[in-house]
Formats: structure tokens, C-alpha cells, sequence
């Protein structure tokens, strides 16, 4: 699934998502003496990424495509909803907690940088919330 993307990620998306057609015809001669004498032209590979690259690009607000395997590109809109009611005090007591657990000062990067091989509780620094937790494989299998 993929909504509006920047132009790295829509080109790699295009590539994920989209399916080539050999087959496309890009232009057809109308003359009808010349249709014996040529061939229809062809949209290229780059130009077909590069039309579903655009395409995600120009998405919409709310407006996405759906890629499920085995079934072509789907596209879609979300549905509208209500701007949230917060109360402001509650938005900013969230807002203290998330800057308390995620957020260092100046101050503390500095002397974690000064002394590597201190522990950031030697430093002074608060105890930080750990962002992943390793996976030892072989406990995980048993």
C-alpha cells in the first residue's frame, strides 16, 4: 500500500508495484495508406515505470494504491475524519513525557560524545528507554 511518495520512493515503489506491457502502444499511424507501410510505437520500459512513477507522486490526500499479490494495482480513498478534540493540557503533559523519554539535551549528547567509554549513567544522563531489543535466535527457537 502506498500513498503520496517522494520521487526515491515512488521510483523504487514503481518498480514493486507496477507491471510492464510490452504491448502498450504509445502511437498508431491514422493515415490509412501509410497503416500498411509502418508499425504502431511502443511505450518503453522507462517510460512505463516513469508513468507509474509520476502517478505516485501526484497521489491525492487520502488517495493510495493497493498491490496484493497475485492481483493487479488497486487504487482507493480513505475515508474522512474528524479533526481529533484534545485538550490542550493533556496534549502537552503527552507532548513533556515523549520529550523526557526520547529527547536529549545539547548538553548530554556533548559529554556522550566526549567519553565513549563511560556508561550513560557515569555521565549523568537519564536512564534512556531502548529503542529495539536484540533477538537471540537460538533462545527464540527453543
Amino acid at each position: 500500500m502506498a500513498f503520496n511518495l517522494g520521487r526515491t520512493d515512488a521510483e523504487y515503489t514503481a518498480k514493486e508495484l507496477s507491471r510492464i506491457d510490452p504491448l502498450h502502444v504509445k502511437h498508431e499511424v491514422t493515415d490509412e495508406y501509410a497503416v500498411e507501410k509502418t508499425h504502431p510505437i511502443f511505450y518503453s520500459v522507462s517510460e512505463q515505470w516513469q508513468g507509474f512513477t509520476e502517478y505516485l507522486q501526484d497521489l491525492r490526500p487520502r488517495h493510495f494504491v493497493l498491490k496484493v499479490r497475485g492481483q493487479p494495482v488497486k487504487s482507493g480513498k480513505t475515508r474522512q475524519l474528524p479533526t481529533p478534540r484534545v485538550d490542550p493540557k493533556e496534549l502537552s503533559a503527552v507532548e513533556q513525557e515523549y520529550l523526557r523519554r526520547y529527547f536529549r539535551s545539547k548538553q548530554e549528547i556533548e559529554q556522550a560524545w566526549r567519553a565513549p567509554g563511560m556508561s550513560r549513567r557515569e555521565q549523568g544522563a537519564t536512564q534512556a528507554v531502548p529503542l529495539y531489543q536484540a533477538i537471540n535466535r537460538r533462545e527464540r527457537l527453543r
